[in-house]
């Protein structure tokens, strides 16, 4: 991994997606990012949903774990 980092930054990046995380401080993988100068961005996701049935579905799901 430390070779990619280093092929990306003589490639001119500055910067390496080492994907996506919660920030918890408690979580060692969380840690080693922090390490490497890491910083939250928050993703805003949605879900697209075209079928009337798992939409349906969804939202029940969701009422039960609410």
């Amino acid at each position: 991994m430390w070779e990619s980092i280093n092929r990306a930054w003589s490639s001119g990046y500055e910067r390496v997606s080492f994907g996506r995380q919660m920030s918890d401080p408690e979580n060692p993988r969380f840690q080693n990012k922090v390490k490497f100068g890491a910083e939250q961005i928050p993703i805003h996701s949605r879900r697209v949903l075209l079928s009337k049935s798992i939409l349906m579905a969804y939202k029940v799901t969701k009422m039960l774990s609410d």
